[in-house]
């Protein structure tokens, strides 16, 4: 099995990984976005859509996101089919996105 996308639970396919940083370099300093726990693999269609929100932000917008970027971005016909899948897949993965955020560990003293 090859790597997981984090954004939404399904296998990255070959060549079409990235590495996101959780928590986005131009909203935290450098010693959270720089952390090797902070840089998670991404499907690189979602994680250009997830773009600088914040976790809790994406999760909460990213049917909105993705949709918005299914409609108005050109898109590869293979990502298409991959970001509907993740569509699919997101009314049953069940992550909490503040579980794997360095600024949420960090603001309680972690």
């Amino acid at each position: 099995m090859g790597l997981i996308c984090v954004l939404c639970g399904l296998e990255i396919p070959k060549g079409k990984e990235s590495i996101d940083h959780y928590c986005c370099k131009h909203r935290f300093p450098r010693r959270i976005w720089d952390n090797p726990k902070n840089k998670v693999p991404a499907f690189y269609m979602l994680n250009a859509i997830k773009s600088d929100y914040l976790p809790c932000e994406f999760f909460e917008m990213k049917y909105d996101l993705t949709y918005n970027a299914l409609k108005n971005w050109r898109i590869q016909e293979e990502d298409k089919e991959f970001l509907e899948r993740a569509l699919v897949n997101w009314k049953t993965y069940d992550i909490d996105p503040c579980a794997l955020c360095l600024a949420k560990c960090n603001e309680k003293g972690r």
